[in-house]
């Protein structure tokens, strides 16, 4: 039987080396620490099945990891299926400038002590609700400013009566599957333009701001799962996403936001903003900054999907 333990008080990111991949394009208090992180115990001669809280199965065959030393392996996963847990670990969903929508993130590390070696794939299934024609399975790399999703190659997609690990009726279960051979981030996205209804559009974003801010901006559309980073324009204050002249593909009629960061260097206070809108051909936004604080921040985002609708 293997055995879970909830990461208390980041002990897993410490001792197993997670890379937090805080982005310099939000406040640095949106990272992947506010994930929850879980611990796994392996005997690696036996196979070994774990859900985590969101439903995501990963299973361990027997042999697919190697301790030095010992049978006992030890990895750290977590789970980003939501667009609340996306937007509070500071994730964004594009490749490059190529807008993504997720189908959500996982990460994996093993240990260091003793130090584990993944020698055969680990098998994934993350759950989903629909299934979303084109979705394909990206790699994570952290720039330095967050992290940039590469390397797509194709999913599969299984139904499952089995309901392993989900207290409900035996409505059949909808997954992607996939499997790794390598610790890291791993993303389920499609591009936004080989989405069914999305179209060109332009939006663009002007933040009333001060001097002394610093600004960062995330154009959210909470229905597709879409997160992208603001792009200074031309002019002071004004944002773009995915393109300098303010074009970009989006789901018509959706709901979206847009949603402004800043952090006064001089008083060292935090501001936000956010503007909804439905999304037209033609957008252009104002956003006012109120003060704000951590604590509010992260309320705000827990509300985001409430927003939506």
């Amino acid at each position: 039987m293997n055995n879970l333990f909830r990461a208390c008080c980041g002990l897993a990111l410490l001792c197993l080396s997670i890379s937090c991949g805080n982005s310099t394009d939000v406040p640095s208090f949106l990272n992947t620490s506010n994930l929850p992180y879980v611990m796994v115990q392996v005997n690696t001669e036996r196979d070994t099945t774990v859900t985590l809280d969101g439903g995501t199965i990963i299973t361990v065959p027997a042999h697919a990891l190697k301790a030095e030393g010992s049978q006992t392996a030890y990895f750290v996963v977590a789970e980003a299926l939501t667009l609340e847990n996306m937007l509070s670990a500071g994730l964004r969903t594009q490749s490059n400038t190529e807008p993504l929508s997720s189908g959500g993130v996982i990460s994996l590390d093993v240990a260091d002590s003793p130090k584990v070696t993944i020698v055969h794939p680990i098998q994934i299934k993350v759950p989903t609700a629909d299934i979303i024609t084109g979705m394909q399975l990206y790699k994570g790399v952290d720039t330095g400013k967050g992290i940039d999703w590469t390397e797509p190659r194709a999913l599969a997609v299984q139904n499952n009566a089995d309901n392993i690990g989900v207290k409900t009726d035996q409505a059949r279960k909808l997954y992607y599957n996939f499997e790794i051979s390598a610790p890291g981030w791993y993303s389920i996205d499609v591009p936004v333009k080989e989405i069914s209804g999305v179209s060109p559009t332009e939006l663009t974003t002007t933040v009333n701001a001060a001097d002394t801010q610093n600004i960062s901006t995330l154009l959210v559309v909470p229905s597709h799962k879409i997160i992208l980073k603001g792009i200074p324009g031309e002019k002071a204050f004004s944002y773009t996403f995915c393109s300098a002249d303010g074009t970009i593909p989006l789901p018509l009629g959706a709901t979206a936001m847009v949603i402004a960061f800043a952090e006064d260097k001089q008083m060292r206070k935090l501001y936000y903003g956010i503007t909804p809108f439905r999304i037209s051909k033609k957008n252009t936004l104002q956003i006012e900054l109120t003060p704000s604080n951590e604590e509010d921040v992260m309320r705000r985002i827990a509300t985001l999907g409430i927003l939506s609708h």
